[in-house]
């Protein structure tokens, strides 16, 4: 358990980098609402999230809502990593653009339309179902920016057989912290399907 901890806090740097991106994304999003709004519309963005809500809608079990969080969120997530690795980090970078830009517009509407403190509503409203699902969707990020990061120095060692020996060390530490780091993601994804999905069908929220 000692050497899963520490690989994870080995990636922290990558996680907080994504958080940053995320919060800083989601400030914006928040201030500029009201273009933004029109552009998400167009983009199909609130046209995604929608049937996610119709399919827990159309069965509104406690299973059903699970399932259907789970398997999205946990979708989402890798391909995070996998487009991260295969797009030298380009990817996860845009996801937390767009999913920060995403939270920060749907604050400016909710608290536009119901007079509400922007604040309140996120505490209230977003907190308790992103609590677990953020941290999974930094680390993910994190992850995928790393990966994308590692291969493009791959690349670019083929010219130096000194890049390529620290480029070997580097993806030798990256497969040892690989499983520690995917197991903590879908486990968080699991807590959060579970608190997500009993505050949809329980009402709690």
């Amino acid at each position: 358990m000692k050497k899963w901890w520490s690989a994870i806090r080995e990636e922290r740097r990558y996680f907080t980098m994504m958080a940053v991106v995320f919060v800083t994304s989601a400030v914006t999003g928040y201030f500029q609402g009201d273009s933004l709004t029109t552009f998400l519309k167009q983009a199909g963005v609130f046209e995604e999230i929608e049937k996610v809500v119709q399919s827990i809608q159309s069965q509104p079990t406690f299973l059903n809502a699970f399932v259907s969080i789970f398997l999205n969120n946990l979708f989402a997530t890798m391909m995070i990593i996998l487009l991260g690795a295969l797009f030298f980090g380009i990817y996860p970078f845009s996801a937390m653009l767009m999913n920060g830009m995403l939270l920060g517009t749907t604050l400016y509407v909710a608290s536009h339309d119901s007079g509400q403190n922007p604040w309140a509503i996120f505490v209230q409203s977003i907190l308790p179902h992103g609590i677990m699902e953020l941290p999974a969707l930094f680390m993910a990020a994190g992850l995928g920016i790393h990966l994308g990061m590692a291969v493009l120095r791959r690349v670019l060692s083929v010219f130096s057989s000194e890049r390529m020996q620290a480029s070997i060390a580097e993806w030798k530490r990256i497969r040892s912290r690989l499983v520690p780091n995917l197991t903590a993601i879908v486990v968080l994804l699991f807590l959060a399907a579970v608190v997500e999905a009993a505050l949809i069908i329980y009402g709690i929220s």
